[in-house]
C-alpha cells in the first residue's frame, strides 16, 4: 500500500507540475519562438524570452557550467518578487500557471550551495496542494530539524549582525550551532538586525553577484534581500492576489505558532489563513483565517498532533481594500520552543509553569531571562529575552528629536485679546 501511494502522489505531482524544456520550443520561417500552449499563457505576471545577446551566458557559465540554454523565463515567485531563470528550470502548474520550484524545501532553498534560491513546489516530497498557491516560499529559520521553533536561529542571526563591524555580516563572520561533539548542525547568516537605521541598509544594499565574482550579477531574483528587520521577510502581495504570499515552515508541526504581518503602508486589509488546516478540513484547526490593516499578529496550537515534526503552510492575501495595486508587506513565524502535546514534561522542561507550552503566546514575547530550564536541548541557544520580538519592523525606526512648532500669529493675537477683555472686567 505504502509504494502505491508513493506512486500515485508522484504521478499526481506529474500531472499538475509539467517541467518546460526544449520541446516548448519551435522553429517557425526559420525562427525560433515558444508554442502557442506556452505563449498564449503570458504576461507581466510571466514570459520568457531567448537571450541572443548573450547578456547571461556568464551567468549561466558560472551556475549550470554551461551556456547551452539561451531560453529564459521571468515570473513572480511565492513572496511576490520577479525571479528570472533558464526556461527548462520553471514548471507549469494546473495548465496556466508557472512556478520555479523544487520538490523538497532543502533543495528550495539551496543553502550552501551555488545556485539560486527557489520556492518549494505546490506538490513536493512533503504535502500536495495546488488549490491556492502554485509554490510557496520555505521559511529559512526552521529547516534544519535540531532548530527547535526557530527561535535559536533567530538570536544567533542577530547576535552575528550585532557583532558585526559590517551591515550585513558575512556568514563567514557567524558561529554556526554546533552539537555536543562540535559538529555544525545549522548555518547562520547575520541576516536578522534590530537596528533602527535598517532600512538605509535595506535600500543600499547591493544586488545578488555569483559567490566569488562580484562582476557576475544575477538575473531579476526574488531571494536578494540580506536584512530581515526582527526577523521578518520580504514580500509583496501582488494585484487581486495573483499571486498572494504562500509560505512554508518546515519542522514546526504540533508547536505553538506566532505568526505577524504588517504592510509598509496602512489601509490594506491583510488576512493570513491557515492552509492544509482548510484544504485537509480539520475538525480542529490551527486557525482558519485572521486579519488586520494595519499590524496583523495571531498566536495558536497547530492542529497537528502527530509524532513527526511535520509543517505548517499559509498563505497571505488581501480581502479587500487591494484591489488597486500591489502591497509591499514584511512577515514572519516564530514558533514555540516544544510542542503543545510535550506540555508537563519534565525532560524537556516543559513542566515548569513558567515556561508551560500552553502560555507561550504570552511568555515567548516577554524576557524570561533566569526562568529557562538549563538542561534540555530544545533550551539551548536561548538567552531568555523573548521580548525583542516583541516587535514589527516599523517599531525600528531613528529616534526623532521632539519638534517644538511657534504657535500662529493670529492664534497669539486671539489669546492676547482674551487676556485684555478679562482684565478689563476685573477693573
Amino acid at each position: 500500500m505504502l509504494l502505491i501511494s508513493l506512486l500515485l502522489t508522484i504521478c499526481f505531482a506529474q500531472q499538475i507540475q509539467v517541467q518546460l524544456s526544449s520541446s516548448n520550443i519551435e522553429t517557425v520561417d526559420g525562427v525560433q519562438r515558444v508554442k502557442e500552449e506556452i505563449s498564449k499563457h503570458f504576461s507581466d505576471k510571466f514570459y520568457c524570452f531567448q537571450d541572443v545577446a548573450g547578456m547571461y551566458d556568464d551567468w549561466s557559465q558560472a551556475i549550470y557550467g554551461n551556456t547551452n540554454q539561451k531560453w529564459f523565463c521571468c515570473g513572480y515567485m511565492a513572496n511576490g518578487r520577479k525571479q528570472c531563470d533558464r526556461m527548462n528550470e520553471w514548471r507549469m502548474v494546473n495548465g496556466n500557471s508557472f512556478t520555479l520550484c523544487e520538490e523538497s524545501y532543502t533543495e528550495a532553498i539551496a543553502k550552501g550551495q551555488n545556485k539560486p534560491r527557489k520556492d518549494l513546489c505546490c506538490a513536493n516530497d512533503h504535502f500536495q496542494d495546488c488549490t491556492s498557491c502554485k509554490s510557496f516560499v520555505v521559511w529559512d529559520f526552521t529547516v534544519e530539524e535540531d532548530t527547535y521553533g526557530g527561535d535559536r536561529v533567530l538570536e544567533a542571526s542577530y547576535n552575528c549582525n550585532k557583532n558585526s563591524e559590517n551591515d550585513i555580516p558575512d556568514a563567514s563572520e557567524c558561529e554556526d550551532i554546533k552539537n555536543d561533539s562540535g559538529q555544525t548542525i545549522v548555518e547562520i547568516d547575520g541576516k536578522v538586525t534590530l537596528d533602527n537605521d535598517w532600512r538605509d541598509v535595506f535600500y543600499s544594499q547591493p544586488a545578488k553577484t555569483v559567490d566569488g565574482n562580484d562582476d557576475i550579477s544575477y538575473p531579476p531574483y526574488a531571494y536578494g534581500n540580506e536584512v530581515y528587520p526582527a526577523g521578518f521577510a520580504q514580500g509583496t502581495l501582488r494585484e487581486f492576489n495573483d499571486p498572494p504570499v504562500c509560505v512554508y515552515a518546515p519542522n514546526v508541526g504540533g508547536r505553538v505558532l506566532e505568526i505577524r504581518v504588517e504592510p509598509e503602508e496602512a489601509g490594506s486589509q491583510l488576512c493570513v489563513d491557515d492552509l492544509l488546516a482548510d484544504t485537509a478540513e480539520k475538525n480542529n484547526p490551527g486557525v482558519t483565517q485572521a486579519c488586520d490593516d494595519v499590524r496583523l499578529q495571531t498566536c495558536f496550537p497547530d492542529a497537528n498532533s502527530d509524532g513527526d515534526s511535520g509543517g505548517f503552510a499559509f498563505v497571505i492575501s488581501c480581502s479587500e481594500s487591494c484591489a488597486d495595486g500591489d502591497v509591499d508587506l514584511w512577515f514572519r513565524l516564530r514558533a514555540s520552543v516544544n510542542k503543545w502535546t510535550e506540555a508537563g514534561d519534565a525532560d524537556k522542561g516543559t513542566d515548569k509553569t513558567e515556561v508551560n507550552t500552553e502560555m507561550w503566546c504570552m511568555w515567548g514575547n516577554q524576557n524570561m531571562i533566569g526562568e529557562l530550564p538549563e538542561g534540555p536541548d530544545s533550551f539551548k541557544g536561548l538567552d531568555g529575552d523573548f521580548s525583542r520580538w516583541d516587535v514589527f519592523p516599523s517599531d525600528l525606526e531613528p529616534e526623532q528629536d521632539p519638534q517644538v512648532r511657534p504657535v500662529e500669529s493670529s492664534v497669539s493675537s486671539f489669546t492676547l485679546a482674551l487676556l485684555v477683555s478679562a482684565l478689563a472686567l476685573l477693573f
